[in-house]
């Protein structure tokens, strides 16, 4: 165990943060924000990813995300560079209150005379078809 914490601190591995309060222009090198919201976790997965892309190659790298809701708008791609290397790996961990969903929150719904729930979507403003 001993000599397996040696070996992380002598290939400096790098730990980002991710979090539902983050913000992608802050480091991600520490959990929470701190006093003066000017540093702390980064906002998205895609941030992270961003980021360990400007270390150079065979940085091994922990991104922690935190329990929380990631709304997801576009897929978020992981190319060969991402996957460090044989000696260096990338690590995403998350927790089962880790969520990142592609869905969308609708919300003012209306009854119709026929019981049919009925809303307009946030994006294309059509009745019927959300998608």
């Amino acid at each position: 165990m001993i000599l397996s914490l040696i070996g992380v601190l002598a290939l400096g591995r790098q730990f980002l943060y991710v979090s539902p309060d983050g913000n992608d222009v802050w480091s991600g090198r520490i959990l929470k924000p701190n006093k003066q919201h000017t540093d702390g976790p980064l906002r998205t997965i895609v941030g992270a990813r961003n980021l360990l892309r400007k270390l150079p190659a065979g940085t091994p790298a922990t991104v922690y995300v935190a329990p929380g809701t990631y709304r997801i708008t576009q897929p978020i791609v992981f190319g060969p560079e991402d996957s460090g290397s044989p000696t260096s790996d990338r690590v995403y961990s998350g927790s089962r209150d880790t969520i990142l969903t592609g869905m969308r929150k609708i919300s003012g719904w209306r009854r119709q005379a026929n019981g049919w729930l009925v809303a307009k979507c946030p994006r294309t403003g059509r009745s019927r078809n959300c998608s």
